[in-house]
């Protein structure tokens, strides 16, 4: 299991991991799964390569 996910889904948490999350959640920090930020990045690469000769078909 990825820490930042449990640290931020556990409901009881103990000791250091309590200020762990704590500190942690002062940065706005967002869990996402690896699938959502591989096909983010190809459409934000493309987004940002515009292409200056391009023609419609």
């Amino acid at each position: 299991m990825d820490p930042i996910k449990y640290i931020f889904e556990k409901p009881a948490l103990t000791g250091r991991i309590a200020r762990w999350q704590m500190l942690l959640s002062e940065y706005d920090i967002e869990y996402r799964t690896q699938k959502a930020i591989k096909g983010s990045i190809l459409a934000d690469h493309l987004a940002h390569q515009p292409i200056d000769d391009y023609q419609s078909i």
